[in-house]
């Protein structure tokens, strides 16, 4: 609200028209970001007398596709995640239902839980809140593996069904799902950073080009916002 002094000296308030703020005209949504710079950026092609001192169209166009192949490689590294989490799920479920064959061998062989019970520890089984449980931190629980496959050769378990076969077979084939999926990890990790960065360069390009936008055209500076790709 301003106010306005009249010939005779009285004021008198006026309403200022509110511009549309740059912030809401730049779509939050990643994949709505890159298709409005991609519409700002045609736009900007066909106005090469509109400038940025520190970007020039080129270089925009350049950061788009960059973000583009950055954002499609994300998502690409993350679809992979679910097959290995997946994998070792089922992995995790059959070392369970091994451990549990593994204690009801010691029951046999020293004729009672509370006798086998001491020797459970050989194997990677820990004391937890009153139960006998393998590892669940994945990482625990790969390097338990080698102390289990000890185990089952020095209490004489190697021929039997979760014997020396079944857990030399487990740790192998843990220690890749383990590996790949620290892998896609890391590789998603670097991805999201790197998108991220440039996902933020590129709004801040199209929020300078809406305040030169309307420097250069006052009168009509929405209009002229939506002919080059800005929707609120």
């Amino acid at each position: 609200m301003e106010q306005n002094t009249n010939p005779d000296g009285s004021t008198q308030a006026v309403t200022t028209p509110k511009r549309k703020q740059s912030a809401s005209l730049i779509p939050r949504n990643e994949a709505d970001l890159l298709y409005q710079a991609f519409l700002v950026n045609k736009a900007w092609t066909l106005n090469p007398n509109i400038n940025l001192i520190w970007m020039d169209q080129p270089d925009f166009e350049t950061l788009i596709d960059t973000g583009v192949e950055s954002f499609n490689l994300k998502n690409k590294s993350k679809g992979g995640r679910p097959i290995l989490t997946t994998g070792l799920q089922k992995a995790d479920d059959e070392i369970e239902d091994a451990i549990r064959a593994i204690k009801i061998y010691l029951a046999k062989k020293y004729k009672t839980v509370k006798a086998a019970t001491p020797y459970y520890y050989k194997f990677g089984i820990e004391h937890v809140n009153d139960s006998y449980i393998y590892p669940g931190e994945r990482s625990a629980r790969l390097a338990a593996l080698t102390q289990t496959i000890s185990a089952i050769l020095e209490e004489g378990f190697g021929t039997e069904e979760y014997g020396t076969a079944f857990w030399t077979a487990m740790k192998t084939k843990y220690t890749t799902l383990y590996n790949q999926s620290s892998d896609v990890d890391g590789t998603v990790s670097i991805k999201v950073s790197d998108k991220n960065q440039q996902l933020k360069m590129i709004r801040k390009v199209l929020k300078s080009l809406t305040c030169v936008l309307e420097g250069n055209y006052p009168d009509n500076y929405e209009s002229t916002l939506r002919s080059w790709g800005y929707q609120k």
